[in-house]
C-alpha cells in the first residue's frame, strides 16, 4: 500500500514539475530533516532522510541533480553510473 501511495504523489509530482527539476533540490531533504527534528515529528526526519539519500545517490548519475535550485538550474553531478 505504501508503495502505491508513493508511486503516486511521485508520477503526480513528475507530471506537473518534471523529472529532476526543483522536487531534486537537496534542501528539501535537508528541510524535511531539520524540521522533523525541531518539531520533534520522526516520520518527517525519517522521510527527510531517504529523500537526502536519494538525491545524493542521483549525484553519481550522468544526468545529476539541480543542487542549487532554486537559484540555479544547472545541474550538478560526479557520474559513476
Amino acid at each position: 500500500m505504501l508503495d502505491a501511495i508513493t508511486l503516486t504523489i511521485s508520477g503526480t509530482l513528475n507530471l506537473l514539475l518534471g523529472h529532476r527539476g526543483f522536487i531534486h533540490a537537496p534542501v528539501i531533504g535537508l528541510t524535511l530533516i531539520g524540521y522533523g527534528t525541531v518539531a520533534r515529528i520522526p516520520l518527517l526526519f525519517w522521510l527527510g532522510w531517504g529523500y537526502f539519500w536519494h538525491i545524493a545517490g542521483d549525484f553519481f548519475t550522468y544526468e545529476g541533480v539541480p543542487a542549487l535550485s532554486p537559484l540555479s538550474k544547472n545541474k550538478f553531478s560526479f557520474p559513476l553510473c
